[in-house]
């Protein structure tokens, strides 16, 4: 048995809070990894889907009221719980909820690098053939291409619907009848076969 295959069968062994233990660990030594300038293997080959601006707001404002409202947690151990608490001041003071999340997104809006200009398309004239018409042709214009839609799936779960990501499990609020409406606040990751506790609340990640 090599030595991959003795890892995955003790790992199938562990409990779900275990096997999570074990996966933060090991994506925290391949990013160190990373830094250090060793190559490390991807596994995913598809690309990482960087949170909208808005959403890493929402987050900071979360850890912001944490940090300097940490009466209003006395008592209270699940996440979930202190999100619906949050939300509450928000809605109290939703002036202050746009003042700071407004400086955020322009302390943490990155800088676009400029575009190389797309080269204009000509037209380009054939040559008459020897005692022929003279025969004038045009190139075909090069065709735009298609605009991928952005399309994530719905979820409902105990009665609530949210935008899923199913390549990472993420979960959003729905704010729109479609994805370009926009995503509403970050709720979690989507924890499929636990009955018990189906959304495992977490802070909004941070994108690279």
């Amino acid at each position: 048995m090599s030595t991959i295959d003795q890892i995955t069968a003790l790992i199938s062994e562990l409990t779900f809070a275990e096997k999570l233990t074990v996966n933060e660990q090991l994506a925290s030594s391949i990013r160190k990894e990373g830094k250090s300038g060793k190559k490390v293997k991807e596994v995913n080959d598809k690309p990482k889907r960087k949170a909208a601006l808005g959403t890493l707001a929402w987050g900071a404002y979360v850890k912001h009221i944490k940090t300097t409202q940490p009466d209003a947690f006395e008592g209270i151990t699940k996440e979930s719980e202190k999100l619906v608490i949050i939300k509450g001041i928000r809605a109290e003071d939703p002036a202050g909820y746009t003042s700071f999340t407004e400086a955020w997104k322009k302390e943490h809006t990155p800088v676009i690098d400029e575009v190389e200009p797309v080269p204009k398309v000509t037209e380009k004239k054939v040559k008459p053939a020897a005692k022929a018409e003279k025969v004038k042709t045009t190139a075909k214009k090069a065709e735009k291409p298609k605009k991928e839609e952005p399309y994530m799936p719905q979820l409902d779960i105990d009665g609530t619907t949210y935008w899923h990501d199913p390549s990472s499990n993420g979960l959003w609020e729905v704010t729109g009848e479609t994805i370009e409406d926009g995503t509403g606040s970050w709720i979690g990751y989507y924890q499929p076969g636990n009955d018990e506790e189906p959304i495992r609340f977490t802070e909004a990640f941070e994108s690279d």
